[in-house]
Parts: structure tokens; C-alpha cells; sequence
């Protein structure tokens, strides 16, 4: 007999009760039902918290191309927000988490409105957040050695 596997992750260690992804994911939704929220799962929770039944196919393998699109679009939406705002790093760890916080609520927002073209627009705006904040680590931390010597 085969091993029952979790169906929000694909581990044979747990079932879906005890998955941690699952439990994010609901926490997030703020009682969104599954089928309403724009995620692929592979499974629909019943307001009572049961697994009802499958309603997605789950992962699929991403390919080189899909990678290479996504990272080419952050690229290309760096490039624009520096060309529209300034190329000044952020100045620490705090702006970039405010940024970067800011975004997320709003990537929630598009979630519970289940609007698949802002929730990508928003996880666009998280990536360009994130790599202009590591960016700007590496560029404060080189001033600082500058400064010191």
C-alpha cells in the first residue's frame, strides 16, 4: 500500500492536518474559503476546518524559461523605479522592512480580493523591494569600510 502523502506539500511525513503550509495559508486568508482565493491547492477546506476534496493539480516543475522571465522582469522593473525615483540606497534595515512590509499587505489585498493580476504586480513590487534592499546593504556596508580607512 503507498504512503498517503500531505496535499498542500507533497511530504510523506505528515498528512495535510499537521502541514505547516496549510496552516499559513489559512492563517492568511482571514477565513477566505480555498476555492475563492486564487491559490492552486490541491485541496478545499470546509468552513468547519475538513478537507472536502481536490480542487487543483498541486505543484508543477518550473522550467528555465519561466525562471529566467521572472527574474528578467525584476531586472527590468529595477531599472525603471531607479530611473523614476533615484538610485540612493535605502538607508537600513527599517526602511527596507517598511517597504518591503508595505507591499506585502498589499500582495494580502489582492489575495483576499482574489485578483490575480495585482497579486503578481504586488509580488513584482516585493522582488524589486527586496533586491534594492540587499543591494543597498552591500552599498552602505562598502561606504562604511570606506569610511574607516
Amino acid at each position: 500500500m503507498a504512503k498517503r502523502k500531505c496535499k498542500w506539500c507533497g511530504s510523506s511525513k505528515h498528512t495535510s492536518g499537521n502541514c505547516s503550509i496549510k496552516q499559513k495559508h489559512q492563517k492568511l486568508l482571514d477565513g477566505v474559503p480555498v476555492e475563492h482565493c486564487g491559490f492552486d491547492a490541491v485541496i478545499e477546506i470546509g468552513c468547519d476546518n475538513t478537507e472536502l476534496n481536490f480542487v487543483g493539480k498541486g505543484r508543477v516543475e518550473l522550467s528555465d524559461t519561466e525562471i529566467k522571465k521572472a527574474v528578467n522582469l525584476v531586472a527590468k522593473k529595477i531599472e525603471t523605479r531607479l530611473t523614476q525615483k533615484h538610485r540612493g540606497s535605502y538607508i537600513g534595515n527599517h526602511e527596507t522592512y517598511g517597504i518591503v512590509a508595505e507591499e506585502f499587505d498589499e500582495l494580502l489585498d489582492a489575495l483576499r480580493a482574489n485578483d490575480n493580476q495585482e497579486f503578481f504586480a504586488e509580488l513584482l513590487d516585493i522582488a524589486v523591494g527586496c533586491v534594492i534592499g540587499m543591494a543597498s546593504m552591500y552599498a552602505n556596508f562598502q561606504a562604511l569600510k570606506e569610511t574607516e580607512q
